[in-house]
């Protein structure tokens, strides 16, 4: 609009003299707050997608691994968009086919399951895990490593759903969305039915009330993964649950304001 009225006033100014001058250089004027708000918004896009690391206690820029995608904000997810309590941003809502982790996290709500629809091997699912701020930034620059333990067993849990992590988790602060490859998978209804003698690379545990989860044997089968921070987290419930900050004495060190832009590719 502001780039039209400019015109309009220059075709004024040919035509009425000092009066259409006077309204060209209004509209000149006007372009300057414009002009600026572009420039903030592209550095601020800039510094989400590649610059935003809540880690900065290092001053050398860090070297993350391969499957490492990015760290995003937890004001980007989808439920942190939205007015409406648990609703998808994605018009396809449940019948989204969509495994794209970007558009998983933006486009869709934290209560949305992306449990397999059959036992086969070599799926490639989406899995959320939940940890806390120091871990998920070592991780980011290393690897996920299995647990000595668990209740089906050693390895890497998952959910399947980013909600479903909060009554999942020994640590809080941080979910990692991963694309996982279950490699050789057995299925199970009931803890007994784990043996730590099967020969598998992933153990499925179908929840009776819908709450699945799944262990993975070996950090490799991780193929990839994005990051979420909680950049304001309740630090007396982090402290209670023994989740330590940073040497610094902080959770998130580069605080990423909450403008979301929401995107059109995903």
């Amino acid at each position: 609009m502001r780039f039209i009225a400019f015109i309009l006033a220059c075709v004024c100014a040919n035509r009425y003299g000092p009066i259409g001058l006077g309204y060209s250089i209004l509209a000149a004027f006007s372009f300057v707050p414009a002009v600026i708000l572009l420039v903030v918004e592209y550095l601020h896009h800039h510094r989400l997608w590649f610059h935003y690391r809540p880690d900065t206690s290092s001053e050398e820029k860090p070297q993350y691994i391969n499957e490492h995608k990015r760290f995003l904000p937890i004001a980007m997810t989808n439920d942190q968009q939205t007015s409406h309590w648990q609703n998808s941003r994605c018009d396809k809502g449940k019948d989204c086919l969509s495994r794209n982790l970007y558009h998983v996290i933006i486009y869709h709500s934290g209560n949305t399951r992306y449990p397999p629809e059959q036992t086969k091997d070599n799926q490639i699912v989406v899995g959320f895990h939940q940890t806390s701020h120091a871990a998920a930034y070592s991780i980011a620059k290393t690897q996920l490593k299995p647990s000595s333990n668990g209740w089906i067993g050693p390895g890497i849990y998952f959910a399947t759903s980013l909600n479903h992590t909060e009554f999942k988790a020994n640590q809080f602060g941080a979910y990692i969305c991963a694309k996982v490859d279950l490699g050789k998978t057995k299925r199970i209804t009931h803890p007994k039915d784990w043996s730590s003698g099967d020969q598998c690379d992933t153990v499925y545990y179908e929840h009776p009330h819908g709450a699945d989860e799944f262990c993975v044997q070996n950090e490799r089968q991780i193929r990839s993964w994005i990051i979420v921070i909680d950049q304001d987290p309740n630090v007396r419930f982090l402290q209670e649950k023994n989740n330590k900050p940073l040497p610094s004495g902080k959770y998130v060190e580069d605080r990423l304001e909450d403008i979301v832009y929401q995107g059109c590719w995903l």
